[in-house]
């Protein structure tokens, strides 16, 4: 699932063509993921859509599983930190913060190749953004709280 036509021309299975808060497959899952930090989106209305979306294709006793900056790295993320994934070097460059929201542009070389992405991503409250959405807090799936697990508020 992806919004770019042009990035889907790539898959080589099934795919659907959207923006995440407009998706509705009609149909739940086990686990809804939401990856690549898309969460920290810089408005609260495409945050909220998110979410929404994603608790839509919940199924009653699923988890959506979600990839975040946590609070605290906005704080601490400044140019040239680097690291690798895989075979791929990943750098940060021209980091601006204004506050909460921080724009930056990430840089990946691998196998002789460079590209660049910019991006930006907003510090938010996780339980507002949460109940928002009918959702709760389940736990934190890594040590560095760079994803958690979420679940469907339970009525009754």
């Amino acid at each position: 699932m992806d919004d770019s036509p042009a990035m889907l021309g790539h898959v080589r299975t099934k795919t659907v063509c959207a923006r995440i808060g407009d998706l509705d497959l009609g149909r739940s899952f086990d686990a809804v993921v939401l990856g690549s930090h898309l969460i920290d989106a810089p408005r609260e209305a495409d945050r909220r859509a998110m979410l929404v979306a994603a608790r839509r294709h919940l199924a009653p006793a699923g988890r959506l599983i979600v990839e975040w900056h946590p609070p605290g790295w906005f704080d601490t993320v400044a140019s040239g930190q680097s690291g690798v994934i895989g075979e791929v070097t990943v750098e940060l460059a021209d980091v601006v913060r204004d506050g909460d929201v921080l724009a930056a542009t990430v840089r990946y070389s691998a196998r002789g190749q460079r590209w660049e992405q910019e991006f930006t991503c907003c510090r938010f409250s996780l339980d507002a953004a949460l109940t928002s959405a009918d959702l709760v807090f389940d736990s934190w799936l890594t040590a560095d709280r760079t994803w958690f697990a979420a679940r469907a508020r339970h009525r009754g």
